[in-house]
């Protein structure tokens, strides 16, 4: 079931690994249903939840390969989707943003998702 993330729910996040390209089993690069090629960014990104912070490293798919994204830099993540799925009794998350972009000192962490149809987002 795809979910849109709300706009304030991580207080950071941070590239962890350098942007790649999405492959499948044989090394081809993915694509989307538009043909674009897909890459996965590999985000931690922290949470306050009352008195505690939580983290978590996911991997983010994005369309076409993010621009400027070095290890350990904040970014961006503009319209971030979550998708739980099940397929042949095994069951995962996958997570995919419209954009994943360098933070400015006063851009958020995230930015509120649109509407999205029921393509989007599965990984």
């Amino acid at each position: 079931m795809q979910k849109p993330i709300a706009a304030d729910r991580f207080d950071a996040a941070l590239c962890m690994v350098p942007p790649r390209q999405r492959t499948d089993q044989a090394g081809r690069p993915r694509k989307d249903a538009d043909g674009v090629v897909q890459w996965l960014v590999t985000v931690a990104v922290t949470a306050t939840k009352g008195n505690r912070i939580e983290s978590e490293t996911i991997d983010i798919v994005v369309p076409g390969e993010p621009q400027g994204i070095t290890v350990g830099m904040p970014v961006t993540i503009t319209d971030l989707w979550h998708n739980d799925w099940t397929i042949d009794g095994r069951s995962g998350a996958t997570w995919s943003a419209a954009d994943i972009t360098p933070a400015t000192p006063s851009t958020p962490p995230t930015s509120a998702p649109t509407a999205r149809g029921s393509k989007g987002g599965d990984g």
